[in-house]
């Protein structure tokens, strides 16, 4: 790659050469519609309070067909199956089918849906060989047109009504988004890419300035280089770093960002990380929306402090898979419940924001539950903890039916069923409308922190606690009754009776303040397999409390919303010692936009009310809009296992010069054979003198410094992208 300051006449000659790709490829049919549309969104204001959503996730063909003349759509011919007898067909779901369904989502008490990526897929269907079928893009994670929709889903129209429908039942919409990849290269569409309707550049016919990477497959899940900068399953994989990919992508998301509440980011494990943290300022400058990634990772797996890093320091939350599996495994697979009571400490003690970290049971890349553990009242307790635990709950469509199917064992594609029922008197979709209440109406599930109360290998009680506002929950997930004695919580002495009016065998507890003055349960039984809920909510404080503060990151102008309780009418927001511009005021939520004398980098956030103030929040201004930069050191003193390359500098992305590694940018990255050179795609505030310099923390923790001179480079504009090399000095 180079620099783009060097190579933007490049483009436009090379972009006029490949439109002669649209010629070329015969099997892509150029269609006389566009992007436009004649209708528009309805406004969803309010803010965005990441904490305040219990999300929907909708594999969008296998929800309802609404519209049975897209089935068979003239851009995209042969790839439905009525008979639905091939899972890997498009059987019919639509937009206009999740807009007939919207009442039934907003009865099951979720204000929020995730539903599949909604660009126009790679046409046509493909022989696999291990599967002894054809396959389609039913799934939608094989774009080809970023700025059209995917015909079989709607039109552009009808994914407005969509929205608007969503909207007017107060359901937010976000949209899958795939970053990191568009389709197959070497065959089927040889990663075709298209420009609403104008073919641009095939995999075989990229050249430098690249759109794409062309390293291979990648092999080791576990290594940074190939993660990122290979292939996953010979799908063409995005040159992000690159100036015409870099400019594709943003372009594209501008055609749905105005259209859409969110975005759920395909494979972030698998972009650089850098990039993705430039990608993610330019869209929240230009509107607030919810945004959430997917990190398919557990605490053991070696890249896992990578995966912490990302969401703490990138500005977006990670599926919590380390949590899904824990859930999956104390209540599918019968481990001990200190088993999930670990995992949700250990999450704790590693994420800054992990209320804002999206948990689930069930998704589109796992089996079902059903099909692992036919115990529905235990599948049920896992819905409990998805809804209870810290984190956002994500409910997979169909789970409130009992929706599943066994063959091959429920993995991918029988995991993505055909809906089947819509029955709102099920015992799930009840707890999950019961428990979408609490957590409206209970701060403590939304912001509160997390204590273990009562423990042995059956049962988990558990208590989240946001100032006085408490929710205790125990589980037993045993065959047998247990004796409850000992058991000490916050709730105020009274009579609590379960939430879940016994849907799960609850039954109602009294605290009484003992001798110590401490509050105490009276000793009670707790049958087998049960849950029970019990809640206190706060009268209003007096003084303010912060619960959260969405986004956690952003530039100079970028709108964050304060949610909490206590607020008044009026007030004050301090970022660091500056006052932010206030654009909304209520006694729970805050909207504010960050104030550009700031400093940049880590920033306390304060309310102050009726000369009270609130707990602090943790904010990260960025010093300006984000560019990605390649940045390549080259000869850099030999390594050993556990000792990684940072990048320290003179700017907050950079980490003011800190040596921590939560605060320097990295760790780099080299392969076998570029050692001993690390490379990275960097994120630098735009039209910026920055200085810098290279640091080694070794595994021990001591730190290896450049020598000489501070390193200087002048960032690029706003919108390009960088190339820089430097030897390390010695």
């Amino acid at each position: 790659m180079m620099h783009s300051k060097k190579i933007s006449l490049n483009i436009k000659r090379e972009f006029l050469g490949l439109l002669l790709i649209g010629i070329l490829v015969g099997a892509f049919i150029i269609m006389p519609f566009t992007t436009a549309s004649s209708m528009n969104v309805q406004s969803n204001v309010g803010g965005v309070d990441i904490t305040d959503l219990i999300i929907y996730q909708i594999i969008t063909d296998r929800f309802y067909d609404g519209n049975p003349n897209n089935n068979d759509p003239i851009e995209s011919p042969g790839l439905y199956d009525s008979t639905k007898s091939n899972w890997r067909f498009f059987w019919g779901g639509d937009w206009k089918g999740i807009t007939e369904k919207i009442s039934y989502i907003a009865n099951l008490g979720i204000n929020a849906i995730w539903i599949s990526p909604g660009v126009m897929n790679m046409n046509e269907k493909l022989w696999n060989p291990s599967f002894n079928s054809y396959e389609t893009a039913y799934h939608g994670y094989w774009g080809m047109d970023y700025f059209r929709p995917e015909p079989h889903f709607g039109t552009m129209d009808e994914f407005i009504e969509m929205i608007n429908t969503a909207h007017s039942y107060g359901i937010k919409v976000i949209l899958d988004w795939v970053p990191n990849h568009s389709n197959f290269y070497g065959k089927g569409k040889d990663g075709l890419l298209c420009r609403d309707g104008v073919a641009v550049v095939t995999y075989s016919t990229d050249s430098d300035p690249t759109y794409y990477h062309h390293n291979g497959d990648i092999s080791n899940w576990d290594d940074r280089y190939e993660t990122q900068f290979k292939s996953m399953v010979a799908l063409a994989d995005f040159a992000v770093g690159s100036p015409p990919a870099n400019t594709y992508l943003r372009d594209a998301v501008n055609v749905w960002l105005n259209k859409v509440d969110g975005l759920r980011i395909d494979a972030v494990k698998l972009i650089p990380h850098g990039w993705q943290k430039s990608y993610y300022d330019y869209i929240l400058s230009q509107k607030n929306v919810i945004m959430f990634g997917e990190w398919f990772d557990v605490s053991s797996a070696p890249l896992w402090g990578d995966a912490v890093k990302l969401a703490n320091r990138a500005g977006i939350p990670i599926l919590n898979f380390d949590l899904n599996k824990s859930i999956r495994d104390v209540f599918m697979y019968g481990f001990s419940t200190r088993y999930l009571n670990e995992t949700v400490y250990r999450n704790s003690a590693e994420f800054t924001y992990e209320n804002h970290l999206p948990i689930f049971v069930n998704n589109h890349d796992i089996p079902r539950f059903l099909s692992i553990n036919k115990d529905r009242r235990l599948f049920e307790m896992s819905i409990v903890a998805s809804l209870v635990l810290p984190g956002v709950p994500i409910i997979y469509y169909g789970d409130e039916q009992y929706l599943y199917n066994d063959t091959n064992g429920g993995n991918d594609p029988y995991n993505r069923p055909m809906m089947e029922t819509w029955d709102e008197t099920t015992t799930a979709f009840t707890v999950i409308r019961k428990l979408a209440d609490l957590r409206k109406n209970n701060a403590a599930l939304r912001y509160g922190l997390y204590q273990e109360r009562w423990i042995n290998d059956d049962v988990l009680i558990l208590e989240r606690r946001f100032y006085d506002s408490i929710v205790l929950v125990a589980f037993n997930k045993g065959n047998k009754t247990y004796n409850i004695s000992g058991l000490y919580t916050a709730l105020p002495p009274g009579v609590y009776q379960d939430y879940l009016e016994g849907l799960l065998g609850g039954a109602s507890i009294t605290v009484e303040k003992n001798a110590e003055g401490d509050n105490r349960v009276i000793p009670f039984t707790i049958p087998a397999k049960t849950v029970s809920v019990w809640d206190y909510a706060s009268p209003e404080p007096s003084i303010p409390q912060i619960g959260s503060i969405y986004p956690v990151m952003g530039r100079a102008g970028v709108k964050v919303t304060i949610s909490g309780r206590g607020f008044g009418r009026s007030g004050k927001v301090m970022f660091g010692t500056v006052q932010a511009p206030i654009i909304s005021w209520s006694s729970n939520k805050i909207i504010v936009e960050v104030p550009a004398s700031a400093s940049n980098g880590d920033l306390d956030v304060v309310v102050v009310s009726n000369e009270q103030t609130s707990n602090f929040f943790k904010f990260q201004k960025l010093s300006g809009p984000q560019v990605p930069v390649t940045i390549k050191v080259k000869n850099a003193p030999l390594t050993q296992p556990g000792d990684e390359v940072y990048l320290t500098g003179s700017i907050a992305e950079l980490g003011n010069w800190s040596t921590d590694s939560n605060r320097a940018f990295g760790p780099f990255i080299t392969h076998s054979g570029m050692y001993p050179d690390w490379f990275n795609v960097v994120n630098l505030p735009a039209n910026t003198t920055i200085e810098f310099k290279f640091i080694i923390i070794r595994k021990d923790g001591t730190v290896q410094w450049e020598a000489g001179n501070n390193h200087t480079y002048i960032t690029p504009s706003d919108g390009e992208t960088g190339y820089l090399e430097v030897f390390w000095q010695y």
